[in-house]
């Protein structure tokens, strides 16, 4: 199975792994957690639909890909919920058995790398398809009517049916507002996601020890990072809206801080320390611009995307 893998013969290794999958040794089924081999699965389920050969990826290759795996996602979380199920976590085994306890913690990072992977493939899409009708703007724009025998630099020469540098102003304008409303709904679309995602998490982590994990306390944080993110209205907004917007995103990042914070104080180990020196700096600062800005001058500066550390 793991020379499948490595050659790229997804189709041969998904045969073993079903396999392995439905043998039974001494009347009993294979244990799946018995050296790790759930996460064949795993790799298996977000690999299916490639070739036998494991090329050189170009970027549009590399956007297949992607898509790919945004399509089999479904898979791996039926895949993980029915490890779930199956694996109990039990207090007796705590320690040399993997359970509910190791396996919620894959697949909700697997949900959270998968909803932030389509939101910036999203955002990139748009960004293709606005430059695409540029192109297609500049185009019509620069058409001239060549049975004009008159010098097209002439200042009284039409401007109708000839390129301006006017022309496109209005348009590109409108072209721009047009791409900032789009990427705003993307952006409300992956927000409706993230709290769909958060609220499973939070009624996961309700009781211990799950409320204690540090893995999860970790992606918990991350995941309100990336809400913190997603709060931040692209379009023009009323002051009200901005001011919602500002709101919420102050209240992802206090959700944020105090889950990593709730790591170290439980004697974890938090390696993105500097997430909670970030977080602290930055509340001093909004609280000092408060005391010094008066309510009336104040203009709410949302920069984007300044909390999730996953670029």
């Amino acid at each position: 199975m793991q020379r499948f893998l490595a050659e790229g013969d997804i189709p041969a290794a998904r045969r073993v792994f079903g396999l392995l999958a439905r043998a039974r040794v001494y009347g009993r089924n294979v244990d799946l957690r018995f050296d790790r081999y759930w996460e064949y699965g795993t790799e298996i389920l977000m690999r299916a639909g490639e070739g036998w050969r494991v090329e050189d990826e170009d970027e549009d290759e590399e956007e297949v890909r992607l898509e790919r795996a945004a399509a089999n996602l479904a898979q791996v979380k039926a895949y993980y919920m029915a490890l779930v199920r199956q694996h109990p976590w039990n207090k007796q085994h705590q320690l040399d058995h993997f359970s509910s306890l190791d396996f919620y913690p894959a697949l909700f990072s697997c949900e959270l790398e998968g909803i932030h992977t389509e939101h910036t493939r999203g955002l990139r899409r748009l960004d293709k398809e606005h430059e695409a009708d540029r192109w297609d703007e500049n185009a019509h724009g620069m058409d001239i009517d060549h049975h004009h025998d008159r010098d097209p630099l002439d200042l009284d020469y039409p401007m109708e049916g000839r390129g301006s540098p006017l022309a496109g102003v209005g348009g590109s304008s409108q072209s721009e507002l047009r791409l900032q409303r789009e990427k705003d709904g993307l952006r409300l679309h992956t927000l409706e996601r993230m709290k769909e995602l958060t609220k499973r998490m939070d009624d996961v982590m309700l009781p211990a020890p799950f409320s204690n994990d540090h893995e999860l306390l970790r992606l918990r944080g991350m995941a309100a990072l990336y809400m913190a993110d997603l709060s931040i209205p692209l379009a023009p907004q009323s002051e009200e809206g901005e001011m919602d917007g500002k709101t919420a995103r102050e209240d992802a990042r206090a959700k944020a801080k105090s889950v990593f914070l709730k790591i170290k104080e439980s004697g974890g180990v938090f390696e993105e320390e500097w997430l909670l020196d970030m977080l602290s700096s930055d509340d001093e600062e909004e609280e000092e611009q408060e005391e010094e800005e008066d309510d009336e001058e104040n203009e709410v500066t949302l920069p984007m995307y300044s909390s999730l550390p996953l670029r």
